[in-house]
């Protein structure tokens, strides 16, 4: 779950600081385009960045704990649920950026805890049905 926290974190900075380069925005509730930077604003090279950047986070998090204790490691799923979690909380910024910051009622730092707050839930939820 931690390592989920840190990839949702790490998907969206990325998302944000490359996809802005792309100049196909859409916004993610509507599809229709957007100016870049807006909140809930996606594009095609954001969207690729999230989830290198949610793979990266899990894989060097993954090699790290294996040389820790290979205990650590529950199999793939240590690798590849931060990976999933990583990206959907990256969804979940961007679906609360265009919503509930938009409308003034969640600021940046709001949107940041909830979306990654979800993504650490989704690895619970995860966790627990594969118990």
């Amino acid at each position: 779950m931690f390592i989920s926290a840190i990839a949702v974190a790490a998907a969206d900075t990325a998302a944000s600081e490359v996809g802005i380069v792309d100049p196909r925005v859409y916004m993610i509730t509507t599809g229709k385009r957007a100016k870049r930077g807006v909140d809930g604003g996606v594009s095609l090279t954001g969207q690729l960045i999230a989830f290198v950047a949610a793979a990266y986070t899990s894989a060097v998090a993954y090699v790290v704990f294996a040389g820790v204790d290979s205990d650590l490691l529950a199999g793939p799923s240590t690798l590849f649920v931060p990976m999933l979690c990583g990206f959907l909380g990256c969804q979940i910024d961007s679906v609360i950026g265009a919503t509930w910051e938009t409308k003034g009622r969640v600021g940046k730092l709001g949107n940041n805890f909830i979306s990654i707050s979800m993504g650490t839930l989704i690895a619970l939820a995860i966790a627990v049905m594969s118990a």
